[in-house]
Parts: C-alpha cells; structure tokens; sequence
C-alpha cells in the first residue's frame, strides 16, 4: 500500500512543480479537462505560439521526470495539436498507430526535420 501511495505522492510533486513554473492563465488551460480531442484541438489552436512552446517543454519535463501520466500527455497533445513539430512527432513516437493524424497538426518540412533529429536519439519506431 505504501509503495503506491509514494508513487501517487512523486507524481502529484512533479506535477505541482511544473505547475509553478508555468504562467498561471495556461495552467488553467492545460490541466482542465477536455470532453473530447476536438474540444481540445479547438483550445489549442487557440494558444499563442509562445504557450506552444510552454506546453511542449513544460511536457518535456515532466517525461525527463519520467511522468508519463494522463496529465503529461495530454499537456503534450496541446502543443502538438497547437502545431508544435516537435511535440507532433514525439505524439506519433507514442502512438505510432496514429502517428499519420499527429503529423497532420504541423507542417511537413518541420515534421520531418523534427523526426530526423529525434531518429538519431532513438533510432527508428
């Protein structure tokens, strides 16, 4: 019991320190809940580039972190969505069954230059 309370607890940490480091207005946006993907392809094209880039690196973070949870994801998702190449192509690394709809958020030329530079880190998926 203990040990999965620590891991909860680890997580929570994790998620509340990204938090503080992120502008108040996009953790609102980041951390509600969404009905569905369109909803939240709508917010997303609604970011600026700037809170793009926050969402991706905030994301990045928290995955550096080892947190892969539901949260993580779907802060990630948001900068894909908002047109982040490099968040599109780790999304498809995630989920390389629907890798062809993530790389659909972004242009092709920067999609392809992002999975190039992330190719020679993990190797082809």
């Amino acid at each position: 019991m203990g040990l999965f309370n620590r891991k909860k607890s680890r997580e929570h940490k994790l998620q509340e320190s990204i938090k503080g480091q992120m502008d108040p207005d996009l953790v609102k946006i980041v951390y509600a809940k969404y009905s569905d993907n369109l909803q939240m392809h709508s917010v997303a094209k609604a970011l600026s580039s700037e809170q793009v880039d926050e969402c991706y690196q905030s994301a990045v973070l928290l995955m550096g972190f080892k947190s892969y949870s539901e949260q993580t994801h779907q802060i990630m998702a948001l900068a894909a969505m908002g047109g982040h190449a490099d968040a599109c192509v780790r999304m498809g690394f995630l989920q390389p069954v629907v890798e062809e709809i993530w790389r659909g958020y972004c242009e092709a030329e920067k999609y392809e230059s992002a999975k190039a530079a992330l190719m020679k880190i993990v190797g082809t998926y």
